[in-house]
Formats: structure tokens, C-alpha cells, sequence
């Protein structure tokens, strides 16, 4: 996997928490959501666990975006 394939991978899981919680609301999409965190964290460690890929902390990043979306 090369860096713009990662990105766009971890984009995409970003975007589909995101919008599963302003579909469904928190509490239905909470499991979905969980699973999806679940996949980005495991993402990030096998394919960029020194940081060599990307600079970003995607784990941070879904979780910036999760509570963003929970509170708005």
C-alpha cells in the first residue's frame, strides 16, 4: 500500500463513522462506529506502524471526528 491509498482508505473509514452517526444518531450507529475505529486502528498498525507512510495519526483523527459529530 502506498501513501495515497492509505489516506483514501482511512478517509473513507472517517467518512462512513461520520456518517453513520448523523443517519442513525449515536446511540444506533455506536457498535457500527466502534467496529470502525477498531479497523483504522488495526490499518494504521500493520500498514504505517512507524510512520514512515503518512505523518498522520489516524487514530486521533477518527476520534476528532467521531466527537464532532456527536456533539453537533
Amino acid at each position: 500500500m502506498n501513501c495515497s491509498q492509505l489516506e483514501i482508505t482511512m478517509e473513507g473509514l472517517i467518512a462512513t463513522a461520520i456518517e453513520k452517526i448523523n443517519v442513525l444518531g449515536w446511540e444506533e450507529a455506536k457498535e457500527d462506529v466502534e467496529k470502525i475505529v477498531d479497523m483504522v486502528e488495526d490499518l494504521e498498525m500493520f500498514w504505517n506502524p512507524d510512520g514512515e507512510l503518512t505523518e498522520n495519526d489516524w487514530s486521533f483523527e477518527i476520534a476528532s471526528a467521531i466527537e464532532k459529530a456527536r456533539e453537533s
